[in-house]
C-alpha cells in the first residue's frame, strides 16, 4: 500500500469538533492509503482552513515541487489554496490539488506515474543533426534548462555524420517494395530510404529516442529531402522533428511519453477566428488513412508526404523555447485540403477563439498535433513533469 505522509495545517481558531470533522474527511478520503512519517512516503499538505497560507510558506522548502495540496472546500480552504498556489507559480513550482471531488487513488497513482516516468526520462537522448535553421530565431533551447526541467538529456550531432554517410547505405528493400507504387522516380525514392537508414545508424550510435535535423542543408549537399524518412521514424515510434526544432521535438517526445501516440508537427499556415490549416511535407505515416509521394513544396525536389490525415477531433500542443509557455487547444471537425500553394500535407481544423488563442500563444511557428481531446491529460501531466 502507498503511504501518506500528512501535514495538517489548520487556524488556531479552529474547535475540537471542527477538527475532529477534518481528520474523518482525511481518512475517508485517502482511505486507500496508509499514513507514515516515513522519508519514503508521498508527503501532502492538507489545508484545514483559511490562514494557513503562512505555515506553508515556513514549510514548502523543505519539500520538494510538485505540492500536493488536499482541501475539503470548507471553512475557507479554498480560499487558502488559491493563495498558496498563486505563491507556488511566483516562484515557478508545480503543485497537485486535490479538492475532494476526485477519485484521490487515481490522481496520486497517475502522479507515481508521472515521477517514475521523469526519473526514467534521465536515461533516454535526443539528437540535434545540424543547427535549427536560420529562420527559427525565437526557437533556440538552452539544454541545460532542458536538463534541469524534463531530466532528460539533448546532445548535438555533427552535419558531417548524416550527410558523409549517405551514399553508402544499404536500403531495406521491402522499403523500397512499399514505396515503389506511390513514386515512380527509382532512385530518388533510394535516396529518401538512405537518409532513412542513416538517421537509423545514428540513432543506434547515440542511443537516441528523438531527433531534429537542419533538413533543408539536405537540398543543397544531396539534393534529397528528410520528409519520407521523418515520417518512417516517427512511424517508428521514434520522434523526429523537421528543421531543427528543439521546442516541437520537446513537445513531440512528451506526448509520446505521457500518451503514447504519435503527432505531426505543421505550420500554422491559413486562419480565420475560428479555423486554423496546418500544412507540412512529413507527418507520421500512421496519422494517415492515406498518402502519396510528391515533390517537396518548396523546392519542387525529391519526395514529401502528402497525407490523409484521420478525420476527427485533434489537440493542438506547444512548449516555447524556454518552456515557461504551453499552448494547449483541443480542435475538431478535421478535413483534408488539396491546396496548390502550401506544403504537401494539410488538414483544416476549427475550435472556438482559433486565431486570437493562437496569435497571443507565444510559443513561435510550428504547432503539434495529436489525434484526438487530450488537453486535460497533457496539461496535468506536463504539470507534474515540469
Amino acid at each position: 500500500m502507498n503511504k501518506i505522509h500528512l501535514i495538517s495545517l489548520g487556524s488556531k481558531l479552529l474547535d475540537e469538533t471542527v477538527l475532529a470533522r477534518k481528520e474523518k474527511f482525511a481518512k475517508k478520503y485517502l482511505k486507500d492509503f496508509s499514513f507514515s512519517d516515513e522519508i519514503e512516503a508521498t508527503t501532502i499538505f492538507f489545508l484545514m482552513s483559511g490562514g494557513v497560507e503562512g505555515d506553508f510558506a515556513n514549510l514548502y522548502q523543505n519539500y520538494s515541487s510538485p505540492y500536493i495540496l488536499l482541501i475539503d472546500q470548507k471553512d475557507n480552504s479554498l480560499a487558502s489554496s488559491l493563495e498558496i498556489i498563486s505563491f507556488l507559480k511566483s516562484k515557478h513550482l508545480n503543485y497537485l490539488l486535490l479538492d475532494g471531488e476526485d477519485d484521490p487513488h487515481q490522481i496520486l497513482m497517475r502522479y507515481y506515474y508521472l515521477r517514475d516516468l521523469k526519473e526514467k526520462m534521465a536515461e533516454d537522448f535526443l539528437g540535434v543533426i545540424g543547427e535549427p535553421s536560420d529562420w527559427l530565431i525565437a526557437s533556440k533551447c538552452d539544454y541545460h534548462l532542458i536538463k534541469n526541467k524534463f531530466n532528460l538529456n539533448v546532445i548535438d550531432i555533427p552535419y558531417e555524420e548524416l550527410i558523409n554517410h549517405i551514399d553508402e547505405q544499404k536500403i531495406d528493400e521491402k522499403l523500397l517494395q512499399r514505396f515503389a507504387p506511390f513514386y515512380q522516380d527509382q532512385n530518388e525514392l533510394i535516396m529518401a530510404l538512405k537518409v532513412y537508414q542513416t538517421l537509423l545508424n545514428l540513432v543506434d550510435k547515440y542511443h537516441l529516442n528523438g531527433l531534429t535535423i537542419r533538413c533543408f542543408d539536405l537540398l543543397k549537399a544531396k539534393s534529397v529531402t528528410s520528409c519520407l524518412a521523418l515520417g518512417l521514424l516517427n512511424e517508428k515510434g521514434i520522434v523526429a522533428s523537421c528543421e531543427g526544432d528543439v521546442p516541437s521535438l520537446i513537445t513531440m517526445y512528451l506526448i509520446k511519453k505521457i500518451l503514447n501516440l504519435p503527432s505531426f508537427q505543421a505550420n500554422p499556415s491559413l486562419i480565420s477566428q475560428n479555423k486554423i490549416v496546418f500544412a507540412h511535407c512529413s507527418t507520421p505515416l500512421n496519422m494517415c488513412s492515406s498518402y502519396q509521394l510528391v515533390t517537396h513544396f518548396e523546392s519542387n525536389k525529391s519526395i514529401a508526404i502528402k497525407g490523409e490525415m484521420f478525420l476527427g477531433s485533434y489537440t493542438i500542443v506547444k512548449y516555447n523555447n524556454d518552456f515557461t509557455k504551453l499552448f494547449v487547444k483541443e480542435v475538431y471537425q478535421g478535413h483534408n485540403l488539396n491546396l496548390p500553394y502550401l506544403c504537401r500535407t494539410q488538414i483544416a481544423l476549427e475550435g472556438d477563439n482559433l486565431k486570437l488563442d493562437l496569435l497571443n500563444s507565444g510559443v513561435a511557428n510550428h504547432m503539434v498535433l495529436v489525434k484526438g481531446h487530450y488537453q486535460k491529460e497533457i496539461v496535468e501531466a506536463l504539470h507534474l513533469l515540469t
